[in-house]
């Protein structure tokens, strides 16, 4: 399963989708995960119009740099991008806290040894 993970610092999720600076990309199944790599947000935010992070066409623009990525795993993202994400068919995931992206990957194992039907639903989606 691919997972994004919206990071400012780029060791942990600890960004807000609307202000994060890169998603990287990890690919996770029970026995084995492996970084995909990494997209600057600032890369492909760049000549957009508009400086407000929630402008509906800068939403869109991160959506696509989500690349098919079936969890995205963020602090907190908006309403209207949250429904524009799953629209995507990627399942928005908000942490209570920052986590290092090993936790969450250490996390995704877990949840699919036993999926929850929710996850289940998407794997099988997907």
């Amino acid at each position: 399963m691919k997972i994004a993970l919206a990071s400012d610092d780029g060791v942990s999720v600890d960004a807000v989708f609307e202000d994060a600076t890169s998603f990287v990309f990890f690919e996770v199944g029970t026995d084995a995960s492996r970084e995909l790599g990494r997209v600057d947000l600032g890369a492909v935010l760049a000549g957009r119009p508009g400086t407000d992070d929630e402008d509906e066409g800068r939403v869109h623009a991160k959506i696509a740099a989500l690349g098919g990525a079936t969890l995205m795993f963020v602090l907190s993202i908006a309403d209207a991008a949250n429904t524009l994400v799953l629209r995507a068919r990627s399942y928005p995931v908000m942490l209570d806290e920052p986590e290092t992206f090993e936790q969450v990957v250490a996390r995704v194992r877990t949840m699919l040894e036993n999926p929850p039907p929710w996850l289940r639903k998407l794997v099988e989606a997907g």
